[in-house]
């Protein structure tokens, strides 16, 4: 199946409400760069010139932040909705936005791209070795591919009878509780955030790491940044009620 013929994405359907989260809680993006991509971009190194795939690019963040570094990006996405809305809010001359299954790159050209990124995006994405296959695919030899995943020791499936805070007898942060690491495949948050709505695709690191290398990548830099102790339960609060 073309690109152009692709039905419409489950991710049309909650496209609109995300760029809403985004808009509401996330005004400063394109100004503000977080640790993980800050993280990200110190592993592309100079991005000048380059030919990057900005694999499930949803509303543009990462794109223009790498066009605005001098790098000819294509953004790919299998959703219409936030495509226009990266459309809408890039003026760069030097991004493209594509609707393209992450799973095949059937639009973008073998060995056409130095790098291919994907930040936070690879959970949304059922079949993770083609996804891989297709990357490897795309990129020239040499090229790299730099993803950021939430960690998936700390973002697994969990039964609301088995809460995730640990707290002591005062209410006070104890210990993160983890249950369910080795429960693969999709799971739904229950919340009316996107991992309730959409699902989410859990995977042991093991699973990551073993599909690179199946599809001919060799690992070069691993990174889990550590939130300060102090925010730790600020942060976990946030992921249990927002829910990405």
């Amino acid at each position: 199946m073309s690109a152009d013929n692709l039905p419409e994405s489950e991710y049309d359907k909650v496209g609109d409400f995300y760029f809403g989260w985004l808009e509401k809680h996330g005004a400063d993006r394109d100004v503000h760069i977080d640790r993980s991509v800050e993280i990200m971009l110190s592993m592309l190194g100079n991005v000048d010139g380059r030919r990057i795939c900005d694999l499930a690019c949803g509303e543009g963040y990462l794109s223009r932040i790498l066009a605005s570094r001098g790098a000819w990006v294509t953004g790919v996405d299998i959703s219409r909705i936030l495509l226009g809305h990266a459309r809408e809010h890039s003026q760069q001359k030097n991004i493209s936005y594509v609707l393209d299954d992450a799973q095949s790159l059937s639009r973008i050209t073998t060995a056409s791209k130095d790098a291919d990124v994907c930040n936070k995006a690879l959970k949304d994405i059922p079949e993770l070795s083609a996804t891989f296959a297709s990357v490897r695919r795309i990129l020239v030899d040499g090229g790299i591919f730099v993803f950021h995943i939430l960690h998936p020791c700390f973002f697994t499936p969990f039964n609301v009878d088995i809460p995730t805070l640990d707290l002591d007898e005062n209410g006070n942060f104890k210990a993160l509780r983890i249950s369910r690491y080795g429960l693969e495949g999709k799971w739904y948050s229950g919340g009316i955030g996107m991992c309730g709505t959409l699902g989410s695709h859990h995977r042991m690191i093991s699973t990551y790491l073993n599909a690179l290398a199946v599809n001919g990548f060799r690992l070069v830099q691993l990174d889990e940044p550590l939130a300060p102790l102090e925010n730790i339960e600020s942060t976990i609060t946030q992921v249990d009620s927002v829910v990405p």
